[in-house]
């Protein structure tokens, strides 16, 4: 994972939140773009068993549509998605992908810490 990573992440969560998505609608629309963009197996998904046992109204499958559009316009990376639901998830959820993803999880939090995002070991422009 890269400090572009990073920032990439923090860009569609100020985009998300300024939006009022929901955490769910994200899930949804990360899943497909991982699924049809990224190659990420299907093992791999995020809370995939969650979306399945969920029924979505009409308004947030409009709204994963929209997400899903202007990800394949930002082309991020499945690390900075991940690093996205992170900020946005409840406890139960980040658990979960900590469970799943526990480096991105240590990163994201990292990055979070640190200033601008830089980690210790790499120099800022």
């Amino acid at each position: 994972m890269s400090h572009s990573d990073y920032v990439s992440s923090v860009a569609i969560y100020r985009e998300v939140v300024s939006k009022g998505y929901s955490f769910y609608t994200l899930v949804a629309a990360f899943n497909q773009y991982a699924r049809f963009e990224t190659a990420v197996p299907e093992e791999e998904l995020v809370l995939e068993d969650v979306l399945r046992s969920r029924t979505f109204p009409t308004f947030e499958i409009a709204n994963a549509i929209n997400v899903f559009a202007a990800l394949q316009t930002m082309r991020p990376t499945y690390s900075a998605l991940l690093m996205v639901l992170l900020r946005l998830s409840d406890t139960d959820n980040t658990a979960e992908i900590q469970r799943k993803y526990p480096y991105v999880f240590q990163e994201a939090r990292a990055r979070y810490n640190a200033p601008g995002g830089f980690l210790a070991d790499e120099v800022p422009f």
